[in-house]
């Protein structure tokens, strides 16, 4: 749990690196990035060895100011991490409330024993990243 909890933490500062270079004298590109906590995703038990499969995943963003901006995977041969990551402008006025939404990850199983996929949903009382974690395994067709 402490290297997942290290690379989170990795990825979280190298975010905050790449922001920190925004030019600030363009108030209204002002974006900024953040994690979404993952709620729920079809991961199957089984996926065929090399045969694509889309990966979704349902998110909470924070507001209707954030927009999905992409996905932080880590690929580690059997350990899969994935985080939602959304982007959002310190600069919006008007943010209400946003409905859950669903973001779709294309994973290509290239091992033919199993995966262990854990994603992003969040943070504990404590500070610790929580993942939604599955072991799924690989069969040939």
């Amino acid at each position: 749990m402490k290297g997942k909890l290290r690379y989170l933490s990795f990825i979280i500062l190298a975010l905050l690196v790449c922001t920190a270079c925004l030019n600030d004298d363009l108030d209204e590109n002002d974006f900024n990035i953040e994690l979404a906590p993952a709620i729920s995703t079809n991961l199957p038990d089984t996926l065929v060895f090399g045969k694509s499969f889309n990966i979704e995943v349902e998110y909470q963003p924070k507001t209707t100011c954030h927009m999905f901006a992409g996905f932080n995977y880590y690929d580690g041969n059997q350990q899969q991490q994935l985080a939602v990551i959304t982007s959002y402008s310190s600069n919006e006025q008007d943010c209400q409330t946003e409905d859950l939404k669903i973001a779709t990850f294309e994973f290509t199983p290239r091992r033919t024993d199993f995966y262990n996929f854990e994603i992003y949903s969040g943070e504990s009382e404590e500070g610790k990243a929580l993942f939604l974690e599955k072991k799924v395994f690989v069969k040939l067709e």
